[in-house]
């Protein structure tokens, strides 16, 4: 998948107000917006997006929450379903087309949010120090929430990158749940950390945590030389990239941390949505990107 900039992006959107291809009629009904969980990242952008399509075109809209990425593009990829317009990580959508590449001629990218990054979060005293140390297993899996979240759709990834985390499972166990097991006198949960996928500057209960109990978690790195690439693998494939990112807000309360990064996204199902309707939300969406879609993280 080829990484968008902003510029790139307001110049795809501008050229999709001019020529849209021919499309199903717009559907009379209401359309909804499929996010996150409540009060994530996910959900403020998807309160935004409904506010602003209700203030340009009069457009009434349903928020979806969900369990994130995976179930997000099922639900747009669904005939059934109210989901026109839906977010997702980049690397869940490369996921999602190769299972099912019906699906490319069906969406179009109304928009990025930027740089989302994985955070792996493991105990500071006694938990692994390295990705070495997940090796196999051993120390156990690792919490992602729920199964059809993005950060699930990333740790895969990152197994499929390294061969040798493969025995180390991904687990739908609950992240705030998992942490504080991490440090619990008596371990009750057969993991070794817990993952989340978020924008590096935005806050929530997990990165919290850590920020505020630094003597009691810390941040596993993942670097490009502690993986072991496969021949044919290339961590470019769903639009990775490697990179160090600041944590926290204010430099008195900023970490910074190495780790592997993807990109956000909002898509809209063509023929859900139908011609006329998706031009009116792309213009809607271009008019006010500088607000909807972030310049930076």
């Amino acid at each position: 998948m080829h990484r968008l900039t902003h510029t790139t992006l307001l110049a795809l959107m501008g050229g999709l107000l001019l020529a849209l291809p021919s499309l199903a009629q717009p559907v009379g009904r209401t359309i909804a917006i499929s996010s996150g969980y409540q009060d994530g990242y996910y959900d403020s952008v998807a309160r935004l997006l409904r506010a602003t399509l209700l203030m340009e075109l009069e457009l009434p809209v349903e928020l979806e929450q969900s369990a994130g990425s995976v179930e997000n593009l099922a639900r747009l990829d669904d005939p059934s379903s109210l989901t026109a317009i839906a977010l997702t990580q980049a690397d869940a959508l490369a996921d999602y087309s190769r299972a099912h590449p019906e699906f490319e001629e069906k969406y179009v990218v109304l928009g990025e949010l930027g740089d989302e990054c994985a955070f792996l979060i493991t105990t500071a005293k006694g938990g692994p120090g390295s990705l070495a140390d997940l090796h196999g297993g051993a120390m156990g899996g690792i919490a992602v929430g729920d199964v059809r979240s993005g950060a699930a759709v990333t740790w895969r990834y990152l197994t499929h990158l390294d061969p040798r985390l493969a025995e180390t499972p991904a687990e739908p166990i609950s992240v705030i749940e998992a942490m504080l097991d991490l440090n619990a006198s008596q371990r009750r949960m057969p993991v070794a950390g817990a993952l989340v996928v978020q924008r590096p500057r935005a806050m929530s209960a997990p990165i919290e945590m850590v920020m505020s109990n630094r003597q009691r978690f810390r941040f596993l790195p993942i670097r490009e030389t502690d993986i072991a690439l496969p021949a044919e693998t290339s961590s470019a494939e769903a639009g990775y990239r490697f990179k160090q990112v600041s944590l926290g807000i204010g430099s008195d309360q900023t970490i910074k941390v190495e780790t592997l990064c993807t990109r956000g996204l909002v898509l809209a199902e063509k023929h859900k949505l139908g011609e006329a309707r998706l031009r009116d939300v792309t213009r809607a969406l271009y008019g006010a990107s500088s607000t909807v879609f972030p310049r930076s993280n």
